[in-house]
């Protein structure tokens, strides 16, 4: 994943004609090409159906590329197909994006044509200097070497034209980054092996004025200091052996800013020391402020990219100390309140952190908070899409986003993809969110239809605990939202039946006593809620239903049930209701100590009760009177 390696053979044209050459292939969703169907070699290989089974797996995915890179030509079908795949699960894997357009080249006959289109998905995907070197490295192969004799002018060759192209655009997209020392370096070793003097349509450059541009950007670069004392020297000496100082001149100050070109134009018709000064000048107080801001972020990058830090992607988990060191950085970047230094950094500290999702949101969140929901919705969407396929922290974070900035349909699309990814048990997080996000839209009708769509559902599938999850969420909506009490409470009197007969079917599965109890509590309380003499006998019709021993409630929860019913009476009905309740509790009570000594088991639960706690007798003895006592309230509610 890590190392930069040396730029392998021969050459590239113009980097606009290769992309229009490039060979057409259907695309998908995600922009990259199709799958070619599996070679039979692979698709019979154990590792290839391993890696296809738990494709998030790093070291399955190892254990079949490394036989194949091993494996010579008669692979090379095989490995291309498994390049595709491995980089579909870990694109931040730089040096494979390297691999893969290296072996589209070799297949192709050494088209460079067949490598670009590799090369750019890599960028897209993981924007380093290692992989921009590395493509460059590509693109400047079939440029050749000048002899060293030629000072003929030569028009630049159409490989030349697209080294260049690349090696600037590199270095305006990365070659800020503190320790990219070998992007500068490769460049200007390029330019070297060029022809003295090169023709750009016509215009004469000469070797002098095209180091000097380099060796300009990089000192006024924020990169280590030390390469950017080189590259100032380096400078300063072209200024001395130019042959045509204007010709310096000219080419330098396009990339000086503004304020310092205009302290240089005056002097460009004056004399060659005048000149020679002014540059100098110029170039060092652009060098200081970059070196300034160098030495600001060199405690941050020896932290991030030394021996102890990590600033590549690897599928191992960071130290506290690495991720801290990320954290660091980023708050440093933010304090110093500069929009493109932020996400610069956040998008470097995405390729170590990407498998924490944390960072995602704290960059779509700062995005957001300096008025770019564009920008941050993109983000979420990289994250989602890319990184975080099986965890849903960011695709929920992202459709609220969507949502917020007003893009409704948009924010439905994504709750609906995440639904489809399991359409045979479904997410009731994502559902109940995809309910919600219409009842906010204002479509009442349509959540209702998704509430009973789903429940269905769970029914047919018999996940019962999704089943009571999604219920309950339904009959509180159509009770707080909808205001149908009749609906609520169609909908509690229907989960309750069904969890009864789930109960006894399922005598031996735990969760079922304890769902049933949740459904119980729930219609209790809405109930309860509804008030006035209507609602008391409302609600003590829901105890009395729930109170039945075929109500699929456990004993020990019928006796909590016992209890909240007598405060209810306490608290709404008459002294004959309570004194009827007191009785059934207090028979409930010792029925369930006898059903724990019974089992021996001491019950989890203390029971409530009016007396004070005294020594307990022997087991025997508590059986016994626990026993006689029990007839005698049995008895008791008989008589009344």
């Amino acid at each position: 994943m890590g190392d930069v390696a040396e730029p392998a053979p021969p050459g590239m044209g113009d980097l606009a004609s290769h992309k229009a050459k490039a060979p057409t292939q259907p695309t998908s969703a995600a922009g990259a090409p199709e799958r070619p169907p599996s070679p039979a070699a692979v698709s019979s290989n154990p590792a290839w159906d391993a890696a296809k089974a738990k494709p998030w797996d790093f070291d399955v995915w190892m254990a079949l590329i490394q036989p194949l890179e091993k494996a010579g030509k008669e692979s090379r079908a095989d490995l291309r197909l498994v390049y595709q795949e491995f980089l579909e699960q870990f694109p931040l894997c730089y040096g494979y994006w390297d691999k893969l357009a290296r072996l589209e080249r070799s297949i192709a006959g050494g088209a460079m044509s067949a490598a670009t289109p590799v090369y750019e998905r890599g960028i897209a995907a993981v924007k380093c200097w290692e992989l921009y070197l590395k493509y460059c490295g590509c693109a400047m192969l079939n440029c050749g070497v000048a002899p060293d004799e030629d000072d003929q002018a030569t028009e630049q060759t159409e490989d030349e034209k697209v080294a260049r192209t690349l090696f600037a655009r590199a270095v305006s997209e990365v070659g800020g980054v503190y320790n990219s020392a070998k992007l500068w370096d490769a460049w200007y070793a390029f330019e070297l092996a060029r022809p003295k003097t090169v023709l750009f349509n016509g215009v004469e450059k000469t070797l002098t004025a095209r180091l000097a541009v380099i060796a300009m950007r990089a000192c006024t670069s924020p990169v280590n200091p030390i390469t950017a004392t080189k590259y100032l020297e380096i400078f300063g000496q072209t200024l001395f052996e130019a042959d045509s100082l204007l010709q310096v001149a000219t080419a330098v100050m396009p990339h000086l800013p503004a304020d310092e070109r205009e302290l240089v134009q005056p002097v460009l018709s004056s004399d060659e020391g005048a000149l020679r000064a002014a540059l100098r000048a110029s170039v060092d107080r652009c060098h200081g402020k970059a070196r300034a801001k160098a030495e600001q972020l060199a405690p941050y990058e020896d932290k991030v990219c030394g021996t102890a830090g990590r600033p590549y992607f690897h599928v191992k988990p960071l130290s506290a100390e690495q991720k801290g060191s990320w954290e660091d950085y980023i708050a440093y970047a933010i304090s110093q309140g500069n929009k493109e230094f932020i996400t610069f950094i956040f998008d470097r500290a995405l390729i170590a952190v990407a498998s924490y999702p944390e960072f995602w949101l704290r960059y779509a969140s700062y995005l957001a908070s300096v008025g770019a929901p564009e920008e941050a919705k993109a983000v979420l969407k990289r994250g989602c899409t890319k990184f975080f396929k099986r965890r849903t922290t960011l695709v929920y974070e992202r459709a609220m986003l969507e949502e917020t900035m007003g893009y409704v349909d948009e924010a439905r699309a994504t709750y609906e993809e995440l639904l489809s990814r399991t359409p045979s048990l479904p997410s009731v997080q994502a559902i109940i969110k995809l309910t919600n996000l219409e009842r906010r839209a204002g479509n009442i009708e349509k959540s209702k239809a998704l509430y009973a769509q789903y429940i269905a559902s769970f029914y047919e599938l018999q996940e019962w605990q999704s089943y009571v999850f999604l219920s309950l969420h339904y009959a509180s909506m159509l009770a707080q939202v909808a205001r149908d009490a009749l609906g609520a409470r169609q909908v509690y009197v229907t989960c309750t039946e069904v969890i009864k007969a789930a109960a006894h079917s399922l005598p031996d599965d735990a969760q079922m006593p304890r769902l049933a109890m949740s459904v119980v509590q729930a219609y209790v309380s809405f109930e309860q809620a509804k008030g006035g003499v209507a609602g008391i006998e409302l609600a003590r019709a829901a105890f009395h239903a729930a109170l039945e021993e075929d109500s699929g409630v456990s004993l020990e929860d019928r006796v909590e049930l016992h209890m909240d019913f007598l405060d209810f009476e306490h608290d709404r009905g008459d002294v004959g209701h309570v004194r009827a309740q007191q009785i059934k509790c207090n028979a409930a009570c010792i029925a369930g100590a006898v059903a724990d000594i019974a089992a021996g088991v001491t019950s989890k639960k203390r029971r409530r009760s009016n007396a004070p706690e005294a020594a307990r007798p022997s087991p025997a003895a508590t059986a016994a009177a626990a026993q006689a006592a029990a007839s005698a309230a049995v008895a008791a509610v008989a008589a009344t």
